[in-house]
């Protein structure tokens, strides 16, 4: 599944045990999905700081339950695709092109 919008790195339950950065997804309709990646943590997972105020498509499983997204990669404005997977260590930001927001 994939689903476009503009992504924010924002502190999420606050004064709660749970408080911390993470990130969310709104799409066109202002529906929120919070963005979390296989292996990680949700909060505090610097991957997805870079992608701050982006518009953006994240593909992935949806849980609609809990309205959470699993997120496989990330796609770029210009197209690029960015793999969240951790199989690597992916455990530290992105760097994103200069044109990444561009439309072609």
């Amino acid at each position: 599944m994939t689903i476009y919008g503009t992504i924010t790195y924002r502190l999420s339950d606050p004064g709660s045990k749970s408080e911390g950065y993470r990130a969310f997804l709104t799409d066109s309709g202002g529906k929120t999905y919070r963005l979390y990646r296989a292996g990680r943590l949700p909060y505090g997972d610097p991957f997805f700081h870079p992608f701050d105020g982006m518009e953006a498509g994240v593909t992935g499983e949806y849980e609609e339950e809990t309205d959470n997204f699993l997120v496989e990669s990330v796609i770029l404005g210009n197209g690029d695709e960015i793999s969240a997977s951790t199989d690597d260590g992916g455990t530290g930001p992105v760097e994103i092109p200069e044109d990444s927001n561009d439309e072609e």
